[in-house]
């Protein structure tokens, strides 16, 4: 194989972005099993923020989640592009909840948030940290 091709493979950004959104996404899933399996309390989270929403049909959950995703991802759309580790990681937290609400109807959360009373978990505070980070940046 020519040994450029594999270093230019290894060095794309868009490789890179692709690869930390899996990582996310497993880490995401992974800590999601753990807190189950070792007994945290764990909510299904079936609105969309901090419970809001959670009257809503799940399907209508759904696609609301997902039209706030891609008005997200149009709007910032040059932004990704500039921020592609940040947007990986960004989409692989998205995916994970999305695949949450998926398979269990809701987001499963078990991260105690200090002070406001509700859980998190690890993709939600990912989406919330990039998001803020692009926002700053693009000041």
């Amino acid at each position: 194989m020519n040994h450029s091709y594999v270093q230019t493979f290894r060095n794309s950004p868009l490789v890179l972005s692709v690869l930390a959104g899996i990582v996310l996404l497993i880490l995401d899933q992974t800590s999601k099993w753990l807190a189950d399996q070792n007994g945290f309390d764990t909510t299904i989270n079936r609105g969309i923020s901090f419970g809001i929403g959670t009257a809503l049909p799940e399907i209508f959950t759904l696609f609301l989640v997902m039209a706030v995703t891609i008005g997200i991802l149009v709007y910032f759309r040059d932004v990704w592009q500039k921020n592609l580790i940040i947007s990986g990681i960004f989409w692989g937290a998205v995916a994970s909840n999305i695949l949450d609400r998926i398979i269990f109807g809701g987001v499963r959360d078990w991260l105690p948030m200090p002070l406001v009373g509700v859980r998190n978990n690890l993709a939600d505070i990912v989406i919330v940290t990039t998001l803020a980070i692009i926002v700053f940046r693009e000041r």
